[in-house]
């Protein structure tokens, strides 16, 4: 973040938080405008932004997996009998099934750096002038 402006870094921190793009041009202090260039032209900008946006999903999803043990307690308790909200059913599904989607895409990310890795390994490879390899 070395070469980024203070408004810059302003408008990063409420674009990271979820903020409008209106709301974070207003606490940064610049126009609407500004922010979109920064969005869109400043490789830099674009950078942190996604690395912010990384720590608060990494939050968020910590604290869901927090939660789990109670959501599956609940299904476990209306699976028994016991009295369980509909609403406490909702919302176990709706977490079980978040946190199997953010798996899902955790083990596909990594499937996808490995081919990424491997396709830079290749690429350096035929600078190097060594034969293709299967």
């Amino acid at each position: 973040m070395t070469n980024l402006k203070p408004k810059q870094v302003k408008a990063i921190e409420s674009l990271a938080r979820g903020d409008s793009q209106e709301t974070a041009a207003g606490f940064a202090g610049v126009t609407d405008r500004t922010v979109l260039n920064w969005i869109k032209g400043d490789r830099e900008f674009q950078k942190e932004l996604a690395r912010q946006r990384e720590g608060y999903l990494r939050a968020g999803v910590t604290r869901l997996m927090g939660s789990l043990n109670a959501a599956i307690d609940a299904l476990q308790r209306g699976a028994a009998g016991e009295p369980v909200s509909a609403e406490q059913i909702r919302a176990a599904n709706h977490l079980l099934t978040h946190a199997k989607a953010f798996n899902e895409l955790g083990a596909l990310s990594e499937k996808l750096e490995t081919v990424l890795q491997e396709m830079r390994e290749l690429r350096e490879s035929r600078r190097e002038g060594e034969p293709w390899a299967e």
